[in-house]
């Protein structure tokens, strides 16, 4: 997490992105309270993890992370999908 201070702080208009092996509440916390603006899973496919990096310094993926206790379950509206 220093490195992602350490961007954030040496070029304050960059975007951040961390390549994460973990997506769990405390490493997403960390991540981003040292800076991340967004991040994506290693373990994703080569082809896609590239397009959705383009994408997400595009600007064109907007999320906002809901990081909820571990052991909080999502309410009936939040668990749906719709398009």
């Amino acid at each position: 997490m220093a490195r992602l201070r350490e961007a954030r702080d040496a070029v304050p208009g960059a975007m951040v992105v961390l390549l994460a092996r973990t997506l769990g509440r405390t490493a997403l916390e960390d991540a981003f309270a040292a800076g991340a603006d967004a991040v994506l899973a290693r373990g994703m496919h080569p082809a896609k993890l590239g397009t959705l990096l383009g994408e997400v310094l595009r600007g064109t993926v907007v999320h906002a992370p809901r990081i909820r206790p571990a052991n909080a379950t999502p309410q009936a509206s939040e668990a749906r999908i719709s398009a």
